[in-house]
Order: structure tokens, then sequence, then C-alpha cells
């Protein structure tokens, strides 16, 4: 097994796809560890939002990790991290300190992306109850269809999943990118990008660090790329 490392500026891993009318799926598993609405009913189990404006994002939690999602798809408002606690703030009272950013994804389509000159549109959000997923959809310059769904694990508490879908509705190159930002209040944020190699396979890991405001604790987050459709390669 070959381990390397690399110390980057800002956290971004990004992954090319070429497709001609195909559909790919890719999931980000992320691992947060801590050390020391317009709606109508679209089943008995779901809420459907199909307006952005106002917006009050649902928060997608395990008791463990808790995701407050942004209107803007595939962006996080806010992360947390159940019993991590800091002095901050004006009143000098410990307070529930926000925790990095590490679901935030984007998507680009021939180049385009919705921070690059992209254009929304059919944006739809749906709440499972049953399933506990968020799943946003919209159009990207009426040319790529995407679906995002978010899911804090249960099973794995210190682990949140995000599954990405691209229906392509004609010939083009997508590219997904996934980075993990640390809130301003957060201190000594690093990013790195570690990569392992086996004969068979490699994983490429993208790592974290960032202390809460007064240094009490240390937040460590890792996320991955997998489960890219067979053929599609990696």
């Amino acid at each position: 097994m070959l381990i390397t490392g690399m110390t980057i500026p800002s956290a971004l891993f990004v992954t090319c796809y070429t497709i001609r009318e195909y559909e790919v799926r890719i999931s980000i598993i992320g691992v947060l560890l801590s050390l020391t609405c317009q709606s109508a009913v679209a089943s008995d189990w779901e809420i459907e939002a199909t307006s952005r404006e106002p917006y009050a994002g649902p928060i997608i939690a395990n008791g463990l990790i808790g995701i407050t999602p942004w209107k803007v798809p595939m962006r996080t408002k806010l992360t947390i991290l159940n019993g991590v606690m800091d002095d901050w703030g004006e009143d000098g009272v410990q307070s529930l300190s926000p925790a990095p950013n590490f679901m935030d994804i984007d998507v680009s389509f021939n180049g385009r992306s919705l921070g690059n000159g992209g254009n929304l549109s059919e944006w739809r959000q749906t709440l499972n109850l049953k399933k506990a997923t968020l799943t946003t959809e919209y159009f990207l310059d009426k040319c790529a269809r995407v679906s995002h769904s978010i899911v804090a694990l249960r099973h794995l508490p210190h682990n949140a999943l995000a599954t990405v879908k691209v229906s392509a509705q004609c010939e083009g190159v997508v590219a997904v990118s996934n980075k993990i930002v640390s809130p301003d209040v957060l201190t000594k944020p690093e990013s790195a990008m570690q990569n392992y190699k086996w004969p068979h396979t490699k994983l490429d890991v993208l790592t974290h660090s960032a202390r809460t405001p007064a240094g009490a604790h240390e937040y460590s987050a890792a996320t991955i790329f997998t489960g890219v459709d067979e053929g599609m390669g990696y």
C-alpha cells in the first residue's frame, strides 16, 4: 500500500466524467469527529417544496451529527456535532460550536456550474420522514438533471452520506467536486489530500481539521468519492 500526502490551501476534491445521454451516480461519504417553506404533501411520509423563498432548511441529524442545508443546492448552512461546546460570543457562556461543513458539493456541466454562470430551473426539494433523507433536484442549463440526497447515518453516527445522480439530456462533460469549509469562527483550519494506492484500486481522501473558537476542541473531517457506476471509470 502506498500512502502519499499533500497539503493544499483550500479543501477541494474533483472528479470528471464524459457522458452522452448517460446517468452517473456518485456517493460522497463524510466523517466528522471531535477530539477531547412552501410545501405540499407528496405522500404520507414526504414533504415537498418547490420554492426557495422563503427558505428554512430541515436539519438532517442522527443524534450526533446535525446538518442544516441551504437554499443553494448542495450547500450547507450549518454543521454541528452534539456536545461540542466552547466559550465564544460576547456573553462568555459556553455555546454549541459550529463544525466544518464537509458536505458541500458542486456539479458542473461543460464547465458551467451554479457558481459559474450556470442556470438553475425546476428546483424541488423533498424531505422523506421515513428514510430520513433530504433530496434536492434541479436542471442545470436545461441539459443536466441533477439529484442530490443527504442522510446522517444512524449505524455510523460520525458519518453522513451524500448521493449525487446526474442524468444528461445532451452530450457533455460532468465534473463533481467536494470541498470542506470551516466557518470563520473556527481557528487553525488545515486541509490535505491523502492518496492510498493498491495494485487493484486507489482511494483519495480529502481531510480537514480546525479548532473550536477558544481552542477547547479540535475537529477532524474526511470525505471520499465512492460508488461510481460501472463503466464510467474513476
